[in-house]
């Protein structure tokens, strides 16, 4: 089973604008890299935005064992008070994913997908999503195979979060365990290049 960090963050990502046509004189590497900057400087929204940036580490259920190195984690948060939804761009390792949340009726609980199709469920935030101190996660895989529980907790300056990978049988697999700080989008623009071109060098 692959463990994505899409399926244990919150998440949403603002419309990119199309690539420019490519000069004959353009490298791949030239064309990727203005793909990145697009992708990660999307069009200003007037929606409240923040940016968030750290590391994601993932272990046995019970911390003992580390599941290879700290990865990136990068998110930028979209919050639509008016329409009851939290749109977020989340860094999953290789690529940006959309994950939206959206508000059942007048409550805490937001019920949760990702731009594929890849889990649902909801998350249910406190005192109330749009200044939430803590959520919790309650996520499933859409084929079954596990589901996501965990919680949030948040600061004006942090992000912390503790997933836990459930199987089938009800057992916990993993812990995936989120270190974010706020972050300028200048800085989280820059962290996001690395981060492709990193990804881009490991294919």
């Amino acid at each position: 089973m692959r463990i994505t960090i899409a399926l244990v963050l919150i998440t949403l990502a603002a419309a990119c604008s199309s690539a420019p046509a490519k000069p004959d004189s353009e490298t791949m590497d030239d064309v990727a890299e203005k793909a990145v900057e697009e992708e990660v400087a999307a069009p200003e929204s007037t929606l409240p935005t923040t940016y968030w940036t750290g590391s994601v580490i993932t272990s046995s259920a019970d911390g003992s064992k580390m599941f290879g190195a700290p990865k990136e984690g990068l998110v930028k948060r979209e919050l639509d008070r008016a329409n009851g939804t939290i749109i977020e761009t989340v860094w999953d390792e290789t690529k940006f994913r959309v994950v939206k949340l959206t508000q059942q009726g007048d409550t805490n609980v937001f019920d949760a997908t990702d731009d594929e199709g890849t889990f649902t469920g909801t998350m249910e935030f406190s005192p109330n999503a749009w200044e939430a101190t803590s959520w919790m996660y309650a996520l499933e895989m859409a084929d079954g195979s596990a589901k996501i529980e965990g919680k949030a907790t948040v600061t004006p300056e942090t992000i912390v979060t503790e997933k836990y990978i459930v199987g089938p049988d009800g057992e916990r697999i993993a812990k995936v365990v989120d270190n974010l700080v706020s972050a300028t989008q200048s800085t989280f623009e820059e962290r996001a290049r690395g981060a492709q071109i990193i990804a881009r060098g490991a294919k």
